[in-house]
């Protein structure tokens, strides 16, 4: 049987058990275990009519606490190698493009000035339009080099330089993107 507590922290004698905080006890015939996991207020509180079954129930939490830190060492192992094979395609002069948008496509480029390990630094450049493909939509590509607005500082992340609004990727300096700005 499970119930949930009102708000408490764990006592400071819990047992902890990676982000797990166990509290046993017994009255009478009933064999109770008080869980925390992570920064939660209240605890899952399970009654047991044996030691045997709770003591079952906190192994299976620990094994399954385990195996939830596998899953995240393994998460961000693959993070930090796409991190890494996106960092070395990223340097001075590079162009990046960002599209962002509801309902139409805004695109922006940028070129990185500056970069220190994993930080850069960007700044916005001139897009020029190539052809139109309606009224309200066409196509632009970067103009490297024609600088506009201040310099910004960011960190390289896996899949490219993050925005607000979406994330920013290399692109070949020459290359069209499709604009639109109807809605």
């Amino acid at each position: 049987m499970t119930a949930t507590a009102k708000f408490e922290s764990p006592p400071a004698d819990a047992e902890v058990y990676r982000r797990l905080r166990i509290v046993r006890s017994e009255r009478g015939s009933q064999f109770t275990v008080q869980l925390w996991r992570g920064r939660q207020r209240r605890p899952r509180i399970c009654l047991f009519e044996t030691r045997e079954q709770r003591e079952s129930y906190i192994a299976e939490r620990k094994e399954a606490e385990d195996r939830r830190e596998q899953v995240r060492d393994a998460r961000a192992a693959t993070r930090r190698q796409e991190r890494d094979k996106m960092a070395a395609q990223l340097k001075v002069g590079t162009v990046l493009h960002y599209s962002w948008g509801y309902e139409q496509t805004n695109c922006q480029f940028f070129e990185i000035v500056a970069r220190s390990g994993l930080m850069v630094t960007i700044q916005e450049i001139e897009a020029e339009s190539t052809r139109r493909s309606g009224d309200m939509a066409g196509y632009v590509k970067p103009r490297p080099g024609r600088f506009i607005g201040e310099p910004l500082r960011k960190r390289i992340g896996p899949w490219g330089i993050h925005f607000n609004h979406g994330v920013g990727v290399p692109i070949e300096a020459d290359s069209e993107h499709y604009n639109s700005w109807y809605g």
